[in-house]
């Protein structure tokens, strides 16, 4: 991941800025080691004396200082190593959450596909409802019409029995 990359990145940065330091260090040391062994050459004792004195206590204050950035290195170092530890466990699960992931995607997009069936299956049937509604209700209106005029008709059939009875009366009493 990104964080760890930059991390493990600082951390090598960090090194090579050690390595650098504890080289010069190493360097000035060795110049500081010559200039005191140049110094035992000179005759006045007393100044021999006073610059061996400083030159051990900067050699012991520069050992200490070459010993702690050891002591760093060494924490870079085991710093270096955990980050790449978690930078692989964190790749190793992020594998393991797509390898999870991939089936349950699948399996999401066949609901996604069986819910849109459904929906096509749901509207098709709705259709056809709303066609059956059209045609009843146009049967309906049918049957109105149909039931008016059986209505017409039986109103017509009783007007030509009264009239055919009343042209029987009619005659009935004519030939009286």
């Amino acid at each position: 991941s990104r964080p760890a990359q930059i991390k493990a990145a600082a951390h090598k940065a960090r090194e090579a800025s050690m390595k650098v330091a504890l080289e010069a260090t190493q360097d000035h040391l060795r110049a500081q080691k010559d200039s005191a062994a140049a110094l035992t050459e000179e005759t006045h004792a007393s100044i021999l004396k006073k610059k061996g004195a400083q030159l051990l206590s900067r050699t012991a204050v520069l050992e200490k200082r070459l010993d702690a950035l050891r002591a760093h290195m060494e924490s870079l170092d085991e710093d270096t190593a955990k980050a790449k530890k978690l930078q692989a466990a964190a790749q190793k699960r992020v594998a393991a959450m797509r390898r999870q992931a991939a089936p349950l995607k699948a399996h999401l997009k066949r609901e996604e596909n069986r819910v849109a069936r459904h929906k096509m299956a749901a509207d098709d049937d709705y259709a056809e409802v709303e066609k059956l509604k059209d045609e009843t209700h146009a049967d309906k209106i049918k049957l109105r019409n149909d039931e008016d005029n059986v209505h017409e008709a039986k109103v017509a059939v009783l007007n030509a029995r009264r009239h055919a009875t009343e042209a029987d009366k009619g005659i009935y009493y004519r030939q009286m």
